[in-house]
């Protein structure tokens, strides 16, 4: 059991693997489409796990399988597609890692077992299988009818029955393997104590501090070749992983003003056609960029911007367009009905009030001042942003629909009762109210047909923009850099995306930029060059110029990668330095020698500081200065020497040992839980790096 050894060599207990889990995807008709990648060969190897390479085709080939397993009826972002490859990369590993060391110590998972994850009793039963069985609606589980799924599971997806059982088998063996290694966690009675003496036994300490801060970044030059220096001298601290920093610049693809007339007046016709329409549902369907709910809706379901017409909803009714969100939004009431169900949409101005009598008192006065000023003709949204003192404020205090049981009774009585637009006085636990109610109450539910369209640039600007991103990318080319070109139009945003690992897919906030991401890890692709392609992020709306100024290579000293960290470190080097020449011999009361320092240092004293802080009183995270505290004793005095954030010098006054106890129960229990919490943290790395896992997928997809 070799991993055993590694693991504790990595974190000092093993624990657990990471658990496979079912997964149940919503794909896309044409999903293989988004898998295939053009000119890529099927022998490239992709990933190396244990030794062996894994092929594209291979990968593929498991792909496919999964989603033959889950059928397809939709398509794939980005994200959803990267998911998918983590899911079967992950099925890689189980298989090539897991599954021999699971092997090792003899496990496995008998038919019985898997008919209780499946369909047994409640402490056996899967958790995905306890979620297939329940009722979306009355979140009440049904085993017939969980039963019922499974046996048309089996019957009409073989392919989804077969991987659903190796998947429980794969979780169950998962769970059996960490238990098994968990229960290799021992605390010795040495360790125990130990943990207990570091939390009870008290130093109290005076000390001279001087902080790193004390002296400006700004005044200390650090070279790259003092950079080189530091990273070979700390080498193993050092290693970089494989990534990429890209340069870009943004071209926005804003609509105009000519775009948004035309833009009006296609919706307008839309809307016209939408009215005269027979087919309401396959219409919006065939009109619309958004999936619609095409299913009666309560009030409550329903976009504002139909209310904000001020019209009734009636059947046949057409509204819009308006802006919903980031699209504009055209809808057709294409039925109604009435429900049991009644809603109600009110606005109020909340006036909290304390628990004493006058409180109330008060909070009421100022309540009925406002009131009169909206019945004197006040605007009531005015009022509310004014005087408001919940979240609605900003709202002009809408409350939106609610239905009965979301409010307290007294405040659900007068909006229920109250006719539109007459503002009264309400008292609840929460304070005063002022409530009108904006919309009567209804029980009518409606079916909507909806399309919804983005404001997008018009085919002459999105050329304009283009041309644009065209031009600067030529200048760049022919030798001028990125700063220079943008200082002649301010208007253009540069950005730098460091340290990208070669799955990313986002370049800081922009989304769906996997293509900058798979062009800048090319291997035929060199530092400082200007990518051919003008690339479009159409989720972010916006063509991109972008330069790859950085590579790092897999466990390279790189100076790049390190810079900021390592200048930090060099930095300190230096101002440790500094201070320790100004401090000299430390010889003197710890008074005498701050006086002879000057400005910038401080003379502390502390009680009772244990070994189990991360620093010495207020001075911030320096471990070595607790380690050395307690490693000396009452009237010792330390020399001069630096930590993470300063310079000491350091004398023990008074030393306090732990009282010997009894009972140590509760101090194992606390040591055991930190180890164990190290453990997971610290297991899957230790595998990775047992069985030498290479993800190469970066570079293919």
């Amino acid at each position: 059991m070799g991993v055993i050894s590694k693991i504790r060599e990595k974190s000092g207990i093993a624990v657990g693997i990471i658990a496979v889990g079912l997964i149940l995807f919503i794909l896309g008709d044409d999903i293989f489409r988004n898998f295939a990648t053009g000119g890529t060969s099927e022998n490239k190897v992709i990933g190396k796990i244990n030794g062996r390479s894994i092929k594209l085709k291979e990968f593929k080939e498991a792909e496919q399988r999964l989603l033959v397993a889950y059928g397809a009826t939709g398509s794939l972002t980005d994200e959803q597609s990267k998911q998918v490859r983590d899911q079967v990369w992950n099925t890689f590993i189980q298989d090539e890692v897991l599954m021999p060391e699971f092997n090792k110590v003899g496990l496995g998972v008998s038919k019985a077992e898997l008919t209780q994850m499946m369909q047994g009793d409640s402490m056996y039963m899967d958790a995905e299988m306890r979620q297939m069985g329940t009722d979306p609606q009355t979140k009440k589980f049904d085993k017939a009818a969980l039963a019922q799924q499974l046996s048309g599971m089996q019957k009409n997806a073989p392919a989804r029955w077969e991987f659903t059982k190796t998947s429980l088998v794969k979780k169950r063996l998962n769970a059996k393997y960490n238990s098994l290694i968990a229960q290799t966690t021992y605390i010795t009675k040495a360790e125990t104590k130990r943990e207990y003496e570091s939390q009870n036994t008290k130093t109290d300490l005076k000390f001279v501090f001087v902080p790193f801060t004390s002296i400006a970044d700004s005044t200390l030059k650090v070279t790259d070749d003092e950079l080189k220096s530091h990273i070979a001298k700390f080498k193993d601290r050092y290693k970089a992983q494989e990534t990429r920093t890209v340069e870009y610049v943004k071209f926005p693809l804003s609509p105009t003003k000519e775009d948004s007339m035309a833009f009006i007046g296609e919706l307008r016709e839309l809307a016209k056609n939408f009215a005269l329409s027979k087919e309401d549902s396959s219409f919006a369907a065939r009109e619309t960029e958004v999936a619609g709910n095409y299913a009666f809706r309560t009030v409550k379901d329903i976009p504002d911007g139909i209310f904000q017409e001020g019209k009734p909803l009636l059947k046949g009714g057409i509204y819009g367009p308006f802006l919903s969100g980031k699209n504009y939004m055209i809808v057709k009431v294409t039925d109604t009905k009435e429900d049991s169900a009644a809603f109600v949409r009110a606005r109020h101005i909340l006036f909290k009030a304390g628990a004493s009598p006058a409180e109330k008192a008060d909070a009421r006065k100022r309540a009925q001042e406002v009131l009169d000023k909206i019945k004197g003709g006040e605007d009531f949204a005015k009022m509310a942003k004014i005087y408001g003192t919940d979240g609605t404020a900003n709202d002009g205090g809408d409350l939106k629909w609610f239905g009965k049981g979301m409010m307290v009774k007294p405040f659900e009585n007068i909006s229920f009762s109250s006719p539109v637009g007459a503002p009264q006085l309400v008292e609840t636990d929460f304070g005063v109210h002022i409530i009108e109610v904006t919309r009567p109450v209804t029980k009518t539910q409606y079916k909507l047909a909806t399309i919804e369209r983005p404001l997008m640039a018009g085919t002459n600007t999105e050329t304009a923009v283009y041309n644009k991103a065209l031009m600067f990318q030529d200048a760049i080319k022919k030798g001028s850099n990125i700063k220079a070109e943008i200082a002649k139009n301010p208007t253009l945003i540069a950005a730098v995306a460091k340290q990208l690992n070669s799955t990313a897919t986002d370049l800081n906030e922009i989304k769906g930029a996997r293509e900058v991401v798979k062009w800048s890890y090319k291997d035929e692709t060199k530092v400082g060059e200007v990518a051919g392609d003008i690339f479009k992020i159409n989720e972010a709306n916006m063509y991109l110029v972008a330069v790859l100024t950085g590579k790092s290579a897999k466990d390279e000293a790189d100076i790049e990668y390190f810079r900021e960290q390592a200048t930090s470190e060099v930095r300190k080097e230096m101002k440790k330095a500094k201070i320790m020449a100004k401090l000299g011999d430390g010889k003197g009361t710890l008074d005498e020698i701050a006086k002879k320092y000057g400005e910038n240092i401080t003379v502390q004293s502390i009680a009772d500081a244990t070994l189990g802080g991360y620093g010495i009183g207020s001075t911030g995270f320096n471990p070595a200065s607790v380690g050395k505290s307690f490693s000396m004793k009452k009237g010792d005095r330390s020399s001069v020497f630096g930590d993470d954030s300063g310079v000491f010098i350091m004398e023990v006054t008074e030393k306090k040992p732990a009282a010997e106890i009894a009972d140590y129960s509760q101090y194992k229990k606390q040591l055991f839980d930190k180890v164990l919490n190290i453990t997971k943290n610290n297991s899957y790395p230790a595998l990775i790096d047992l069985y030498k896992i290479e993800d190469l997928r970066g570079k293919t997809f």
